[in-house]
C-alpha cells in the first residue's frame, strides 16, 4: 500500500510538476499587439478569438489598442507601433506604393460592404442590391449634400467617390463630414447633422434599436452575389515583425481561419449572437439581423479568399488618384503557407 508519507511525497511531486507545466504553458503564450475599432465588424472576430480561446489555443496573448480612424490604423501598423490590425484597401494600397512595412496576415478578406442611408425626406429611387442604375441615380442626390464618413480620407469616403466616378459625377460637389465610429455616426445622422451616412456592420443592427428613421440610398453588398467586386478589409501584420517572428505570424493566420470556421458552423449560432451583443453593442434583435444578413462575411469561402485576382481587383480603389493603375506584386505581400491553410479550410 501507499504510505501517507509516500502519498504526500507523490502529491508534492505532482503539484510541482503541474506548476512547471503551468509555467511552461504561460511561457508558450506569445504577446502580440493589435489595433481595431471598438464595436466594429472586426470586433466580432476579436470577440470570438478571445472568448472562444482561439488565440490562447494558438499560443497568442493579445494586447489591444483602440483605433481612432482607418488612416491611423494603417500608420500604426506600417510604423510597427502595433503588430496586427485591419487593413482597408483604399488605405493600405497607397502605403504599399510607398514601400511601407505591411503584409497580409490571413487568407480571407471581409466581403461585407457598405450601405448608404439617407434622411427620409430626400427623394430617392429604390436602390435594390448592388451597384445598379437606381443606386447610381441616388448618388446624384448626394451632390451638394453632406455625407457622413468615418474620417476624411477614410475608405468610407473613397467608396462614395468611386460610386460618383462610376456614375460620371464629380465627387467634389459632395461635402464629406467625419462622423467617427458607430455611436457618434448614428447620433449625427439621427440629429440630422448629415443628409447621408455610409454605414457598415454592425450599424445595420443598431438602426432599429435606436429608433432611427432612414431610407437606403445604396446597398452595395459585396458578398456572394456582389456587383461591386471590392472587399472591405482584411487582417494585416507589420512585415518586419512577421519576418522576425514567422511562427507568430503563422499562428495568427491559423487563428483567423479557425474563427471563421466557428462562425460557419450553424450549431454555434447562439454563441455568435452572444458575442455580437457583447462586442458590437447590439441587442438580441439587432444581432440576429446582422447574423442573418452578413454571416457569410466571416466564413472561409471562395469569395472571401484573397486570391491573386481578388488582390489585383482592389487597385480600383486608386481610380482617380495619383496612384491609379498601381497593383502591388501578390507574392511579395502574401504568405504561401497561410494561403494554403485557407485553401484547405474552404474544402472542409
Amino acid at each position: 500500500m501507499y504510505s501517507s508519507r509516500g502519498f504526500r511525497r507523490g502529491l508534492a511531486i505532482g503539484l510541482v510538476g503541474a506548476a512547471i507545466s503551468s509555467v511552461a504553458a504561460a511561457q508558450e503564450q506569445k504577446t502580440i499587439s493589435m489595433i481595431y475599432f471598438n464595436g466594429s465588424s472586426e470586433a466580432l472576430e476579436v470577440g470570438i478569438l478571445m472568448d472562444e480561446g482561439i488565440f490562447e489555443k494558438n499560443g497568442l496573448k493579445p494586447e489591444f489598442a483602440q483605433a481612432t480612424s482607418g488612416p491611423a490604423i494603417t500608420s500604426a501598423l506600417a510604423s510597427g507601433s502595433v503588430q496586427f490590425g485591419p487593413g482597408y484597401p483604399a488605405l493600405y494600397l497607397p502605403a504599399l506604393k510607398q514601400n511601407r512595412a505591411l503584409r497580409v496576415a490571413g487568407p480571407f478578406a471581409e466581403s461585407g460592404f457598405y450601405n448608404i442611408i439617407a434622411q427620409k425626406e430626400i427623394e430617392l429611387a429604390d436602390p435594390g442590391v448592388g451597384v445598379n442604375e437606381n443606386s447610381l441615380e441616388n448618388v446624384k442626390s448626394m451632390m451638394g449634400k453632406t455625407v457622413g464618413v468615418t474620417a476624411l480620407g477614410a475608405q468610407t469616403q473613397v467608396f462614395v467617390q468611386l460610386l460618383a466616378q462610376q456614375g460620371g459625377l464629380d465627387y467634389k460637389e459632395i461635402t464629406f463630414v467625419p462622423t467617427g465610429g458607430a455611436a457618434s455616426a448614428l447620433a449625427a445622422f439621427k440629429n440630422k447633422q448629415v443628409d447621408f451616412l455610409v454605414t457598415w456592420i454592425p450599424e445595420d443592427g443598431l438602426l432599429a434599436e435606436q429608433g432611427i428613421e432612414y431610407q437606403t440610398a445604396v446597398n452595395a453588398n459585396s458578398g456572394p452575389d456582389n456587383s461591386f467586386g471590392l472587399i472591405n478589409g482584411l487582417w494585416l501584420v507589420n512585415s518586419d515583425f512577421a519576418d522576425e517572428n514567422p511562427d507568430i505570424a503563422h499562428a495568427f493566420c491559423k487563428a483567423t481561419i479557425e474563427l471563421r470556421q466557428f462562425v460557419q458552423d450553424p450549431q454555434n449560432k447562439e454563441r455568435v449572437l452572444e458575442i455580437m451583443q457583447k462586442h458590437q453593442g447590439l441587442d438580441r434583435k439587432g444581432a440576429e439581423i446582422v447574423y442573418e444578413n452578413w454571416r457569410y462575411v466571416y466564413e472561409p469561402i471562395e469569395v472571401n479568399y484573397v486570391s491573386e485576382n481578388l488582390w489585383r481587383e482592389q487597385s480600383r480603389y486608386l481610380t482617380g488618384t495619383k496612384d491609379e493603375g498601381y497593383v502591388p506584386e501578390y507574392g511579395n505581400y502574401i504568405s504561401n503557407d497561410c494561403m494554403k491553410l485557407g485553401q484547405q479550410a474552404m474544402k472542409q
